[in-house]
């Protein structure tokens, strides 16, 4: 089964990592970046991108302010 991926940028890192892992897919934050205006832990940048088709198990990664 293949899943559309959803739009994680401007959410909460460790709550979308958490619900994502819950479901089973595997999901890693690979950076942290400051972003003026943003606080902290907050999703900028996500692979794959929204609207793409994921299954269970393939990696996801996340790149959060600071």
């Amino acid at each position: 089964a293949t899943y559309v991926m959803p739009d994680l940028i401007g959410l909460e890192g460790e709550r979308a990592t958490s619900a994502l892992r819950n479901h089973g897919f595997r999901v890693a934050v690979v950076a942290s970046a400051p972003y003026p205006g943003v606080p902290p832990g907050i999703v900028l940048r996500q692979n794959p991108q929204a609207g793409f088709q994921i299954a269970q198990g393939e990696p996801m990664s996340i790149e959060v302010s600071r």
